[in-house]
């Protein structure tokens, strides 16, 4: 039994001594390993560099998330709605809502009333010189929305909606009202020789006010592309057609003069009036329908902030 013993205690204190010499071996294989410059790092068992986390780190706003921020406001140079500020509710990649607004904008139109034969009663010929009507016109305002769909969730849009536009003629002229034979009448301009005319000293006043409206539908393609973090360009191109058109036409006529003693004179001037009034109007509508009722191309840019 001692001699069982014994040799127990003499095996573990012989295993406790090579597994000494064997760690130490291992651990000075390893420093060994690190501190030998040829070994490629990728081979170092120590190089913490090894176990760094190498993948990219997420940003805050994601590089798909294009719409984001979702609002939009800008302003632009447009056909049809000329100077419009607009605004953007984007919901998600596919779907966007655009509105806009056109101020009221001023400018000048000039009708030409050529010279021609008013009237003729019992012999005698009433007519006007050639004149012109300088009318102050108004086009706005001018507002509509459209939805825009992203078919690729990218920048690409295809748009429809619809929109309301407005447009205002005044003005006022004088003309005087020449009156001479029927012979002189016929001829071309008509009382054409001041010696053969009937001095009557009047003159015709004339007052118009036209406004027309319109509803209008709209359909578009384009781009919506960001400039920088917060910026943005808008192009279309499209097609809108007026869907409903009302028209107010209001014109006034006066007649200024001396009355005459000739009762052919006085009916003959009084025809005037009526039948200007009925011209004109058929004259401002005439000038207003190629605008109003001709469908028109939408070509348009514009840039903004996004919110």
């Amino acid at each position: 039994m001692r001699l069982v013993g014994v040799g127990i205690i003499v095996f573990l204190l012989a295993t406790n001594g090579l597994a000494q010499d064997f760690g130490g071996g291992i651990q000075d294989y390893d420093d060994s390993l690190d501190a030998n410059e040829d070994i490629p790092p990728s081979w170092r068992a120590h190089d913490k560099n090894l176990y760094r986390d190498a993948s990219p780190k997420k940003t805050g706003r994601s590089s798909s998330s294009w719409y984001i921020p979702r609002f939009a406001i800008g302003a632009g140079l447009n056909v049809p709605e000329l100077v419009p500020f607009e605004a953007y509710a984007l919901f998600g990649k596919y779907f966007a809502i655009r509105s806009f607004y056109t101020p009221i904008l001023p400018f000048n139109v000039r009708i030409e009333m050529p010279a021609d034969v008013i009237s003729t009663k019992k012999g005698i010929g009433v007519a006007n010189p050639d004149f012109t009507i300088r009318m102050k016109a108004e086009y706005g305002a001018h507002y509509g929305a459209e939805a825009m769909i992203f078919p690729f969730g990218q920048s690409f849009f295809i748009a429809g909606g619809g929109s309301y536009r407005r447009m205002r003629l005044q003005g006022a002229a004088q003309s005087p009202i020449l009156v001479c034979s029927l012979i002189e009448a016929a001829k071309d301009p008509p009382c054409a020789d001041p010696s053969t005319r009937l001095q009557t000293q009047t003159e015709l006043g004339i007052a118009a006010d036209a406004t027309t409206t319109a509803i209008l539908g709209r359909a578009a393609i384009g781009g919506f592309w960001h400039i920088g973090r917060y910026g943005y360009f808008m192009m279309n191109l499209g097609y809108t057609k007026p869907l409903r058109i009302r028209r107010d036409v209001d014109i006034e006529t006066t007649v200024d003069g001396p009355s005459s003693t000739d009762q052919d004179i006085s009916g003959a001037i009084a025809e005037v009036k009526s039948e200007r009034e009925v011209e004109l109007e058929k004259k401002a509508l005439q000038e207003m329908r190629p605008v109003e009722e001709k469908p028109l191309p939408i070509f348009g840019i514009a840039v903004g902030v996004r919110l």
